[in-house]
């Protein structure tokens, strides 16, 4: 019984229709990407009052190399550091990353390292917009009339997808696969679907992306 009703509730759920009230959107925009290497490890003394984090990378890291940019996590406070000495022993990669500035950090504990190999820029979407289903990630292109449809009250096409990529049971409103990279707290890099300035659905895509879940929907690799 009580596994027929959350089955029951869950179909409710994703067969619900969006509004356009519950939609929000924002444009595909360039953002800045950080390829960073991270690893553990202890803070200690230097000596002369100093002190920095010692971590490990179970590799040979390669690209590494002193005064580069990084930091340190304490729990969740980001301390601005930079690379000190490195050298590798037995494909281990011991790495020393110091304090920008004068801080003084807790010796003996255990802390994160991160270092930034390159900054750069790529198309971007909020990680809000993204609806992954089998391992695929996509997302919803909202086209001009994308508002007006939800507006009315049967917003559902009759009519049968002819197999074009993406197509939603919504006119206005375009699935798209694409290809991601890199992400961060806010953004994921797209290396490959979308274009400069594409208005995309931050809010709502997933209800849209299940608006009708007995229909197959063909996609390009």
């Amino acid at each position: 019984m009580m596994r027929n009703c959350l089955i029951l509730i869950f179909f409710i759920f994703i067969s619900s229709p969006a509004h356009a009230q519950d939609i929000k959107t924002a444009k595909v925009v360039y953002h800045n990407f950080q390829q960073t290497l991270s690893g553990w490890g202890y803070i200690t003394p230097l000596g002369e009052g100093k002190a920095g984090l010692k971590i490990k990378i179970y590799r040979r890291a390669a690209g590494l190399s002193s005064n580069m940019p990084a930091r340190i996590i304490l729990g969740n406070k980001e301390i601005p550091a930079y690379v000190g000495s490195v050298y590798c022993k037995e494909n281990i990669t011991y790495c020393d990353i110091l304090p920008v500035k004068k801080n003084p950090l807790p010796v003996f504990q255990f802390a994160k390292g991160v270092v930034v190999l390159k900054v750069y820029k790529s198309l971007a979407v909020p990680n809000s917009a993204i609806v992954d289903k089998e391992g695929k990630k996509f997302v919803i292109i909202k086209e001009d009339a994308g508002f007006a449809q939800l507006e009315k009250a049967h917003p559902f096409r009759k009519s049968v997808s002819n197999g074009a990529e993406g197509h939603s049971s919504l006119t206005g409103f375009t699935k798209k696969h694409i290809k991601t990279g890199l992400n961060d707290n806010n953004f994921t890099e797209v290396i490959s679907g979308l274009k400069l300035g594409e208005e995309i659905v931050t809010k709502g895509s997933y209800e849209i992306f299940h608006q009708d879940i007995k229909k197959e929907y063909k996609v390009g690799d």
